[in-house]
């Protein structure tokens, strides 16, 4: 019974949060959200990263994307091939990251997080490609911080994972809107010793 109401109460708790205040949320954006509401009310961790990647994957198909051509659904993808050990997955988001990556519109924010998958990217060489605006650089770096969290992950870096997901997920108010800020509040909760989390 709780399966099938999980779509219903993330909907009906999407609506209840004033979002719209802050900005226009895509509705790539609002799938993501929507999940991660799910994920913040304590359902089975399994059925979370199935019904996460169901929508990043349904994400991909999205009428309108971000800037860059639609490579925010695979780097989230590519964050859960990561987390959950999906190498297939993993392998398939990285593809679809490159190929984005490569094309002329990847000069737009956030196409040059691919660099990020494609050959380890730091924060400070992705600075310069971000906005100067004092509302939409948070948002830029909690995204950037948090994938190169996930690279650092993968690497088995978990000390230096854990402080760029502490940066991600400091970046206040406006990185709020970004699922990124809410999965490396989970990452840092998960990978807490205190908290009984295990990375």
């Amino acid at each position: 019974e709780t399966a099938m109401r999980m779509p219903t109460d993330a909907a009906r708790l999407c609506r209840g949060l004033e979002v719209g205040r802050a900005g226009v949320i895509e509705q790539q954006e609002r799938r993501q959200l929507r999940v991660l509401l799910v994920v913040k009310n304590g359902v089975h961790r399994e059925s979370v990263a199935d019904a996460a990647i169901a929508a990043w994957e349904g994400a991909r198909q999205a009428k309108y994307t971000d800037a860059a051509g639609g490579i925010e659904a695979p780097l989230l993808l590519w964050f859960a091939g990561v987390r959950e050990r999906r190498d297939e997955l993993k392998k398939r988001a990285a593809t679809a990251i490159h190929r984005i990556g490569s094309s002329p519109r990847a000069k737009n924010w956030p196409g040059p997080l691919a660099a990020v998958v494609s050959r380890g990217s730091s924060l400070s060489e992705l600075i310069p490609q971000m906005s100067s605006q004092p509302l939409v650089q948070p948002r830029q770096v909690c995204q950037a911080s948090f994938f190169l969290g996930v690279a650092r992950l993968e690497a088995g870096d978990d000390a230096a994972a854990r402080e760029l997901m502490r940066q991600a997920a400091s970046q206040q108010p406006t990185a709020l809107l970004r699922p990124e800020h809410y999965l490396a509040g989970h990452e840092l909760r998960r990978s807490d010793p205190s908290n009984g989390g295990a990375a």
